[in-house]
């Protein structure tokens, strides 16, 4: 890494550093790490080049329901549920030919799939920033240079013609592809930017199409490429073209080309044409997500290719990985060291988004004549025979990464839950309708699940002193209908829950499962034994000593009582 830009002699340095975290870039990823760290106790000022947010059609158009589960601890999931278009379906055609029909699990309470512009996912994540008392923006606020120190971090700004410095504790950039704060780093931008040309337009029409995903190899509308259709709220329309080379879009749209290109698709309807870009998609991640006390987040440490819907919501993921392990080291909580994994667990990630879309490319645009005449081939036998349609690759659908070689997760030998986004199930609380995951996300969760109660509770009552804003919850599901009598709750930290045997298919029957803030599971254990407890979390963490054990000792002091 090349040594960070010199502020020495400039005008206005700041004589100390607040104890904030500084956000570069105003995008979902920024907005989103600014809130979960808000609902962490940690506040941020979020700088950003333009006057407000930039609207820029549909760009990332898609948010999972697993991500929204991310949104919905800061209070912002349900209106991009009720706002966007929500479907489970994807479709895949060769030459008008339907060969896939695919079904997406439902999962959890917002389904697989929600259809929503970036641009007013922003929106609503702005409003609910603005609601927060900790969290500043300041908008016409680029970063011109920066400097660490032992303290923290010095921005030099240019804030609406203005030259001034800021400094903070810990700075995240989430400014996008062309990051200058990765530039500034001097981080390595690892990958390639491929050469095929693509365009995406946004229409508004009444079209006949199922709202669900539609994915063309060599349509008649555009004979040996791709066309991807996505609906979006309000009857608008995305449509993404892979282009044939020397296509000049900007004369297709003097000369009438992009009209046909347009009608060829939705025949003769009345439309209006709200956005158009055309881009060529990067493969590519920064060699380091963690640099001294800078960090990169979404498309700033990854650039991917927008086959499966990995930019966006992978970038979302990143930053409630990093906030919760922020949050333990500013409360003083963990060493400097724990923020280490979130480049460990959110470069695996992003690796695994490129192996996966590198696949999905090498299909789609074939490298030689040989490939392209085999993948000819293959379209002929799969629109006949429904053996050969498993081999056409038409995206990959993103999931929560699985941590495999985390240091904050067992070997995934343990268990199959271990490292995994933890799976949602249908819950009754007191006799109310509840989703697991509802209970989760706020802190750590010591989950148990099984047809009899447990031996031991954590009874975690005092551990959010040892553990700074973050609580320590327990939750004990009874599952099966031969289960015993379900407990009243002891604690407010303490959540009894009925479920039925489903369950047991996610997690490990008759023992405890700790599910740390960001949702994923890092270890199974028996809990037999009052250290046990205590050690997950210290392993789950990397907290400093607990001020209070965990008190595991006993019994509940709880009367058993009929569901």
């Amino acid at each position: 890494m090349k040594p960070l830009s010199s502020l020495a002699g400039m005008a206005g340095t700041p004589q100390s550093v607040e104890y904030r975290v500084g956000i570069v870039g105003a995008g979902p990823v920024g907005l989103a790490l600014a809130l979960r760290l808000s609902d962490h106790g940690i506040g941020s000022v979020i700088f950003d080049d333009n006057p407000g947010l930039k609207r820029e059609g549909s760009k990332a158009c898609l948010i999972q329901g697993d991500v929204l589960e991310i949104l919905d601890k800061s209070g912002c999931a349900a209106q991009v549920h009720r706002e966007g278009v929500q479907w489970t379906h994807g479709n895949v055609y060769i030459r008008g030919t339907q060969i896939v029909r695919a079904q997406y699990e439902l999962g959890n309470r917002w389904g697989p799939f929600v259809n929503i512009s970036q641009y007013r996912i922003e929106q609503i994540l702005l409003a609910e920033v603005e609601r927060r008392a900790d969290i500043e923006v300041c908008w016409s606020s680029r970063v011109e240079q920066l400097e660490e120190r032992a303290e923290g971090v010095t921005l030099a700004l240019r804030r609406q013609g203005v030259d001034q410095t800021r400094a903070f504790a810990w700075v995240v950039a989430c400014n996008g592809v062309r990051s200058n704060v990765r530039e500034l780093l001097g981080v390595n931008w690892l990958g390639y930017r491929h050469t095929s040309q693509f365009l995406i337009t946004d229409i508004r029409a009444k079209l006949p199409f199922s709202k669900e995903r539609h994915f063309h190899f060599d349509p008649e509308f555009n004979r040996g490429y791709q066309t991807i259709i996505h609906p979006q709220p309000d009857d608008v329309w995305r449509i993404d073209w892979q282009l044939p080379p020397g296509v000049d879009v900007e004369r297709d749209k003097v000369d009438g080309g992009l009209e046909r290109r347009i009608r060829a698709v939705i025949g003769d309807v009345d439309y209006e044409l709200l956005w158009m870009s055309v881009y060529r998609f990067q493969q590519r991640r920064a060699e380091r997500l963690v640099a001294g006390r800078v960090m990169l987040a979404g498309d700033a440490a990854h650039a991917l290719p927008p086959y499966g819907s990995r930019g966006m919501n992978s970038g979302i993921q990143d930053a409630d990985n990093l906030a919760w392990k922020l949050a333990l080291v500013m409360r003083g909580c963990a060493d400097r060291s724990l923020l280490e994994t979130y480049h460990v667990e959110r470069t695996a990630a992003a690796r695994e988004n490129i192996d996966v879309t590198e696949r999905t490319i090498r299909f789609m645009v074939p490298a030689n004549p040989v490939v392209r005449l085999r993948r000819r081939a293959l379209f002929v036998l799969a629109r006949r025979f429904r053996a050969f349609r498993r081999f056409v690759n038409s995206g990959t659908m993103a999931q929560p990464h699985r941590y495999l070689d985390s240091p904050l997760v067992q070997p995934p030998s343990t268990a199959a839950a271990v490292g995994r986004f933890a799976a949602d199930a249908d819950l009754s609380v007191g006799g109310q309708p509840v989703k697991l995951r509802s209970l989760l996300g706020r802190g750590f969760t010591f989950l148990f699940v099984g047809d009899r109660p447990p031996a031991l509770l954590p009874l975690p009552g005092e551990a959010p002193r040892a553990l700074g804003p973050l609580p320590v919850n327990a939750v004990v599901v009874m599952a099966g209908t031969g289960s015993g009598p379900v407990a009243q709750p002891s604690t407010p930290q303490l959540q009894w829950a009925r479920a039925n045997a489903a369950v047991l298919r996610h997690y490990v029957a008759g023992r405890w499962h700790l599910v740390r803030p960001d949702m994923h599971v890092a270890s199974v254990f028996d809990g037999r034994r009052a250290d046990e407890f205590e050690a997950a979390l210290r392993h789950g963490s990397q907290a400093f000593a607990m001020a209070a054990r965990l008190d595991a000792s006993a019994q509940p002091d709880v009367e058993l009582i009929a569901a």
